[in-house]
């Protein structure tokens, strides 16, 4: 295992050059005279960790460490204040849920609900973030349900600046690539349109890869649309830092060298703000 994580991490370094050369990472904790940031994570499998423990989030603690930002507090109904990855400790609080949707779907599969997680559990009421770290519509985009998609997002992002501090900042991110060729069996509600990847996997993979890049532009124009309101809300392009080839471990979720490109990139996002 410990030479599975080394190996991985070599990767990532050679990628994305966010390992340090040190061999652990001493945390910092916040001086108790001065309110942490509290970050909150959340999304889908691909912030829950599918595969990867800690997914892009321990990376992205490590990594703010690491550049001397260690004021901070992950925060979220899931996971434990200090987690151990390796040789390195990070704050494991967040809200991701493998499996889940922007809302509430049936039709092709039922799928459960962010937007009904967070409305219903009031977990932005109860932890407060000041940073909210927002990727989702990988299960929306598997399911083929592309019809209202931008309108369930932005319904979405509307329950997340009506809920998070005016001095709050939301950032909402693009979401990786998919792999047709490896998760094609996970893409069948596709056949519906009349394509078939085993007919055609060409015309399928093009029409796949269509609406990934639909819903990433749609994305970023809705964080436009919300700045030019005068709302507190960034986009992240995380689909530019995942490689589809290199950066997924089985065609949707990241492997570690993606996580970690994605840690850091996110943390870069966080310390630039």
């Amino acid at each position: 295992m410990k030479s599975k994580h080394f190996l991985a991490l070599l990767t990532a370094a050679a990628l994305c050059t966010a390992i340090p050369a040190t061999n652990s990472t001493m945390i910092s904790h916040a001086d108790a005279a001065e309110e942490p940031v509290k970050i909150m994570a959340v999304g889908d499998s691909i912030t829950d960790g599918y595969w990867e423990q800690g997914a892009y989030r321990k990376y992205l603690y490590r990594d703010l460490n690491a550049n001397g930002i260690t004021n901070i507090d992950m925060v979220g109904p899931k996971g434990s204040n200090e987690e151990q990855y390796d040789s390195f400790s990070y704050d494991g609080n967040y809200a991701g849920y493998s499996g889940y949707a922007i809302q509430y779907i049936t039709g092709t599969e039922t799928r459960q609900g962010i937007y009904e997680t967070l409305k219903d559990g009031n977990l932005l009421e109860t932890y407060q973030p000041d940073l909210v770290l927002l990727q989702i519509g990988t299960n929306d985009l598997l399911d083929n349900q592309n019809a209202g998609i931008t309108d369930r997002l932005e319904k979405l992002v509307d329950k997340l600046l009506d809920s998070i501090d005016s001095n709050s900042m939301l950032f909402v991110a693009s979401v990786p690539d998919i792999d047709v060729s490896v998760r094609h069996d996970w893409l069948w509600a596709y056949q519906s349109s009349g394509y078939s990847y085993e007919n055609n996997p060409e015309e399928f993979t093009a029409l796949v890869e269509q609406s990934v890049d639909n819903y990433n532009a749609s994305v970023k124009e809705l964080v436009e649309k919300k700045q030019a309101a005068g709302a507190r809300i960034r986009f992240a392009d995380i689909n530019s830092v995942v490689d589809v080839k290199t950066g997924l471990k089985d065609g949707v979720h990241p492997n570690e060298a993606g996580y970690a490109c994605m840690g850091k990139y996110w943390s870069e996002q966080v310390s630039a703000y």
